[in-house]
């Protein structure tokens, strides 16, 4: 391998290495009636109705009834048309 190819690729790889991390979205979501779901070792799922909130990662949800009553902080949540599914859920620290 030619000195200027070797530096190049040591370079490319200090630079790939060194990349900013991507974005991380924050946010929280507020429904009205919560279920809850599966657990895993990853946390529950939480399905609710008529929320409304920002964010689809490390996103806190509260929920003011049914099963899922109470907030719970989510590492991915996913809101459609009112509605939210959350995974690796636990309950959020007051």
């Amino acid at each position: 391998m030619r000195p200027t190819t070797r530096f190049t690729a040591i370079l490319a790889t200090a630079m790939f290495l060194g990349a900013p991390q991507p974005a991380y979205a924050d946010g929280s979501h507020t429904c009205f009636w919560g279920d809850l779901g599966a657990q895993d070792e990853s946390g529950y799922e939480i399905t609710a109705n008529a929320c409304d909130g920002t964010g689809y990662a490390d996103v806190t949800v509260t929920v003011y009834g049914g099963e899922a009553k109470g907030t719970h902080r989510c590492r991915i949540a996913f809101p459609w048309n009112g509605t939210l599914a959350a995974q690796g859920c636990a309950p959020s620290s007051p």
